[in-house]
């Protein structure tokens, strides 16, 4: 989708949360805070982001083994991601503005959300 037939998008951050960067696919949801995760441990976390559109999310690569999200995210439900440490030895931290999500909205170009 080229950049001039994009939607448009109107994000809702709350407390910390970053906009998410827009990318040549679509978005990329970014870690609002310093988060470390003992060996062997699971992690809920929120993004602090969510859109006025329903949204496709998968992890980015680099987080692909250890990261679990919500294929569909709904309009307004705010981007939460579930984190897994599987070394047995060594804490995993996740650095702030840490890209995590890529987010694709599903929406045709022209068209504005379905959120009043």
């Amino acid at each position: 989708m080229a950049k001039s037939e994009r939607p448009h998008i109107t994000w809702k951050l709350t407390d910390d949360g970053i906009k998410p960067i827009e990318t040549p696919s679509g978005f990329v949801a970014c870690n609002p805070l310093v988060r470390s995760l003992p060996p062997e441990a699971h992690m809920t976390l929120k993004l602090q982001v969510s859109a006025d559109c329903p949204m496709l999310a998968w992890p980015v690569a680099s987080h692909m083994g250890d990261l679990t999200v919500a294929q569909i995210i709904m309009p307004g439900q705010e981007v939460t991601v579930e984190l897994v440490n599987k070394s047995k030895h060594m804490a995993m931290t996740i650095e702030s503005s840490e890209a995590l999500v890529n987010l694709y909205p599903l929406l045709n170009p022209g068209c504005t959300s379905g959120v009043a």
